[in-house]
This record gives structure tokens, C-alpha cells and sequence, in this order.
């Protein structure tokens, strides 16, 4: 049985200007053959198993002939596939999707072609300039910059015909040819101050835009070295300025993102409204184990279990689609009570329909196995649906409490070098790069390497480096233990105070000013506090309060405040003391 085909224009540059219809379908397709010019974020929209096709053509390097990316668009159709053509702008526009639709028509492959935003009008409007405008430019014109004649990229329009054509003139693909294209246009009688504009990497964050005079365009384009994909636009309109006026806070920065899929999702798309540009640099990829024996063993007997557990959104999708696969009926599941590890995956077993009946209160892989002990029965048997590289704390823990549980992987967390590559180049150009994970105790990572770097830049002694990385550590540790069970204030003043006490006691050990240990174990818990409380609204579907609050910053100022000058005063009052007892006794001796 054959499959389908559709031709989807992905828009230009900016991801966003995919059609509703577009995504649907990109969403919902079993391979996807796409090109330079399509957004990698739309990508990411696909399913885990789709089947991803780079086909990619740029001037002078194309990855694919054309004729072989016809031949493949027949092949996956004809393994009776759901297969998308994914194709910057539109199909139809410059774009050869008439070549491969005359394919498909030979080959008798059921296909719909869904329009795109072109390039020709999108990427100009983003530099501010109308292809139309009343008393001005009352037609424009679409030219490619270049063609395929006996193997030489050439213009195939007559170059003095167009230079006494009215209205705006609108070169696609032509960069590697501005001189070529001006110089005609000038030859056949276009004005020499007629305005003109090279727009490079349209609609995208790297937009660069160059505007002259007609006979001096291609001086200034080759003097501020734009690259391609470029749109070339000649008349009077591009001497209009229309550039929207609306200011984003984060326009123009560039963050990389990294950390657990279902945080960093919701971060990158609060970032991108406020303006930023935001580039994943995960270089992990999903590889499910649709073969498993382990699984296949699981889903037969799965009647059998009382409960099924997921430690990720990516657990859940890939359940159901190995359930898909193997046409089993979701009404097998009837008699199941399903547990999550947080908010992210609960809301993918929502998705289903699919309501848990527990989920912890902190969501990590701890608490989420002691919750289990506590509503899971003696008889009742669990099933636990993760990766291969899944915490074996959970087993641990249910093993101490003798749960009956079977543990069957459902993917593979591995390095994609392609990834790889990409996230290392596209760091190099980061503004900033932040990591964001489910476990909040990966914070007090931070605090180690931070209260010691600090120290260091103090000047302190390399003797209490280290009891500043333990502070800085125990600080933001016993912070995020004590938030779990009673309110933030409280511990933001228990773990100053503990962080304080210890660098009062260091810095007394190795006869040092206190603030020498003091400040640098101190530093990392602010922002430390700050990350947490962004990581709770993040996991709690809570971004639109902000993270934290004017008022709750002076809280916490606060309540440290508080806490330094007690530990202060302790050490004062009792440790100088007894450390001045200790000395004289060892004087004595």
C-alpha cells in the first residue's frame, strides 16, 4: 500500500512562519526529507521515530542531485510511509517542487503541496521594506539569481529587459552574482541612485541588512561580507524604513540552553518571546529499543501489573507508540495506576488521557521511589518504564522495601556526533549558556567550583580554599534540602547561618580573616537561590510569576542578614573562647 506525500513550504529563516497546516502535519509524519533552509527547531517538532532525511542544497555544494531526492521521496512513499518534503519558503517558488511533484505523478504516489511563506516578501518586510507601496512600486517582480544551464549557474532573464521594468525587483539566490546582476541593470538603463538593499539571513536573529545607491551596492555588500541565503531588492521602495517599533528586552542576545528537555522547553520559549535568540546544545539523542525482548515480554503480560511508573515525558511517548506498533489496545491498561516523576511527565501521560495517581511532592527519583513504598501494595506489582540509564536509586529503594517490580528499558540516551559538532561550534557565539535540570540538588553542584573560584579571586589562602568550596556546597545543599518540607525564608536562614558557622570555624582553624572564607561561600548561594526558585516555576508551570520578586529578593537579603550576624556573634561568644583554650593548652604542653 502506498504512502503519502506532502510538500510543505517551511517559510524563511524564522521558524515560526510555518503554516498551522505545515506543523500539523510535520508533527504527525512518519519521515521527513528536509533541506538547508529549513529551521532545525522545526525538526524538533517531529516525532521520536521519525525518520530524518537531510537533503540540503546550497550554492555550489549540493548534499543530494535532485533526481536522487526524487527517487528517495518515491522510495519512502512506497514503503507506505507518511513522508513530508519539508522546503524553505515556498514549494513553488524557485523551490523545484514542480520537478518532484512531476515524480510523484509518474509514480503514481498520492501528494499535496502546502504553501509556504516566501522569502520574495517575508525577508524584505523584516529589513523594513514593502515590495509595494502606493504612488511608488505598484508591481514587483520575483527573478531567480541563478539557473542550471550546461552545468554554469546563469541569469536566465534578459537583464536589460528587467532594468526598464517598473516597480521592485526581487533576486532570490543571487549573491554570488550581484555584480553580474547590477552591472546589467545599470548597462540597460536603470538609474544609478536607484535605492537597492541586501538582506542577508532574513527573519533571523543573524539578519544583516546593507542599503545603497544602485552602482554602489555591490562595494558596500562585499565590504560588510554578507553570506547567504541573501534577498537582493532594487527600487524605490527599499529606500522605506518600516521596521517594526517594538522593543524586546532580550532582542539581539544569544543564550544556549542546556538540561532536562521538559525545562528547557518551557525557558527557550519564554526567552523567545521576551526577544532572544536560543540554541539548544544538547548533544544527546533518544534511540528507542523498539526490539527489546525485556519489553516485548512486559507488553504481553502487562495485564498483570498494578502499576506502571515513567521518570520522563520521553518514557511515555515512546510506550505508546511501541504499544502502536505492536496494535496492542490501550484498553489493556485499564486495570493500571500510573506514576510520575514530575509535572513534564504527567503532562505527556495527559496528553493520553491519562490522569497518575501519584506523583511526589519534590520530583526526583528518591522521592518518587519512597512514594511508591507508601501506596504501593504487598501483592501489587510495578512496572518501570525508563531509560537504559535510569537512576538505580529507584531500585534500591524499592528492593529495601521488598516491591515487586520488573525495570524494562525503553531507550538509549546516546551521542549524536553531528550534534556534537554543532553544539560546540554554536557555543562559541553564545551570549550566555545556562543549564537547567530536574534534580535541584544538581545545584549545589555549582557552589563548589563558584565559592572556591571567588576565594581565590580574594586572594585567600590556598588552606581555606577548600573549606570555602565545602561552605559554598553545604550552604546551597542544606537550601534545597530544607525547601522540600518548610517554607524558602526559613531555609535560606538555616543554610546562611550553617554556611557562616563553618567559615567561622575554618577561618579560625587556619588563622585567617573569617571573611575571607565567609564571602566566597556565601557569593554562590544567591544566585544558587535564584536558579532553584526559576527551576520550581519552570517545573511547576509557573513561569508567568517571574522567578523571584523584588519583595522576595529583600526577604532573603534578610533573613542572610540575620543569619550572618548570629553566626557572628556565636563565634565570638563561644568558638573564640574555646579556640583560645585549645591554643593555650597546646602552648602549655
Amino acid at each position: 500500500m502506498s504512502g503519502t506525500v506532502y510538500l510543505v513550504g517551511a517559510g524563511c529563516g524564522n521558524p515560526d512562519l510555518i503554516t498551522w497546516k505545515g506543523l500539523r502535519l510535520l508533527r504527525a509524519c512518519d519521515a521527513v526529507l528536509y533541506d538547508d533552509l529549513s529551521s532545525p527547531k522545526l525538526l524538533e517538532e517531529t516525532r521520536t521515530d521519525c525518520e530524518r532525511l537531510f537533503v540540503g542544497k546550497r550554492y555550489g555544494r549540493h548534499s543530494m542531485p535532485q533526481a536522487e531526492i526524487n527517487a528517495l521521496l518515491v522510495a519512502k512513499a512506497q514503503e507506505g510511509k507518511t513522508v513530508v518534503r519539508l522546503k524553505g519558503g515556498d514549494p513553488f517558488v524557485f523551490g523545484r517542487g514542480g520537478e518532484e511533484v512531476l515524480a510523484l505523478q509518474a509514480a503514481g504516489i498520492p501528494y499535496e503541496v502546502v504553501s509556504g511563506v516566501s522569502s520574495a516578501v517575508a525577508v524584505p518586510a523584516a529589513a523594513g521594506i514593502p515590495v509595494t507601496h502606493r504612488r511608488l512600486a505598484r508591481s514587483f517582480h520575483v527573478i531567480t539569481g541563478h539557473t542550471a544551464a550546461d552545468g554554469a549557474k546563469t541569469l536566465t532573464e534578459q537583464i536589460d529587459t528587467l532594468a526598464k521594468l517598473e516597480g521592485t525587483l526581487v533576486f532570490l539566490m543571487g549573491l554570488h552574482h550581484l555584480e553580474e546582476i547590477t552591472n546589467g541593470l545599470l548597462q540597460g538603463g536603470k538609474p544609478a541612485d536607484t535605492p537597492a538593499a541586501v538582506i542577508s539571513r532574513g527573519t533571523t536573529p543573524k539578519q544583516r541588512v546593507v542599503r545603497a545607491k544602485l552602482c554602489n551596492l555591490v562595494a558596500k555588500t562585499r565590504k560588510a561580507n554578507l553570506a547567504a541565503p541573501a534577498v537582493i531588492v532594487i527600487g524605490e521602495t527599499a529606500g522605506m524604513q518600516l521596521s517594526g517599533t517594538i522593543e524586546y528586552p532580550l532582542y539581539g542576545v544569544k543564550i544556549g540552553v542546556t538540561g532536562t528537555k521538559s525545562i528547557t522547553k518551557k525557558l527557550r520559549n519564554r526567552l523567545e518571546e521576551l526577544g532572544a535568540t536560543v540554541t539548544e546544545l544538547d548533544y544527546a539523542t533518544l534511540v528507542p529499543d523498539w526490539e527489546n525482548e525485556a519489553l516485548e515480554q512486559a507488553l504481553q503480560s502487562i495485564t498483570a501489573d498494578t502499576w506502571a511508573v515513567f521518570t520522563s515525558p520521553n518514557g511515555v511517548e515512546i510506550f505508546f507508540q511501541a504499544l502502536q506498533k505492536r496494535r496492542i489496545d490501550i484498553r489493556t491498561l485499564a486495570q493500571l495506576r500510573f506514576a510520575v516523576i514530575g509535572t513534564g511527565t504527567a503532562a505527556a501521560l495527559e496528553k493520553r488521557g491519562i490522569y497518575p495517581a501519584f506523583l511526589p511532592k519534590t520530583y526526583d527519583v528518591e522521592s518518587l521511589a519512597k512514594g511508591l513504598c507508601s501506596v504501593v501494595g504487598a501483592d501489587e506489582k510495578i512496572l518501570i518504564l525508563r531509560a537504559a540509564q535510569g537512576s538505580p536509586v529507584l531500585t534500591e529503594i524499592l528492593a529495601k522495601e521488598k516491591k515487586q517490580y520488573t525495570d524494562v528499558k525503553l531507550y538509549d540516551i546516546a551521542i549524536d556526533a553531528e550534534k556534537r559538532r554543532f553544539a560546540h561550534e554554536a557555543a562559541k557565539e553564545m551570549d550566555f549558556i545556562t543549564s537547567l535540570f530536574e534534580s535541584p540538588y544538581f545545584c549545589a553542584l555549582f557552589a563548589f567550583p563558584g565559592s572556591i573560584l571567588f576565594a581565590m579571586s580574594l586572594k585567600a589562602p590556598k588552606r581555606s580554599l577548600l573549606m570555602s568550596g565545602i561552605g559554598g556546597f553545604v550552604g546551597q545543599f542544606i537550601y534545597v534540602l530544607f525547601c522540600s518540607f518548610t517554607s524558602i525564608y526559613l531555609s535560606v536562614f538555616i543554610a546562611t547561618f550553617i554556611a557562616c558557622l563553618l567559615s567561622e570555624i575554618s577561618s579560625r582553624i587556619f588563622k585567617i580573616p573569617s571573611t575571607v572564607v565567609t564571602y566566597p561561600a556565601l557569593v554562590p548561594l544567591v544566585p544558587g537561590l535564584m536558579l532553584y526558585n526559576a527551576m520550581l516555576a519552570f517545573s511547576r508551570s509557573e513561569i508567568e510569576k517571574g522567578g523571584l520578586e523584588l519583595v522576595s529578593a529583600i526577604i532573603y537579603t534578610g533573613c542572610m542578614a540575620v543569619a550572618i550576624t548570629l553566626s557572628s556573634v556565636i563565634a565570638r561568644r563561644f568558638l573564640s573562647p574555646l579556640f583560645k583554650k585549645i591554643s593555650s593548652g597546646k602552648a602549655n604542653s
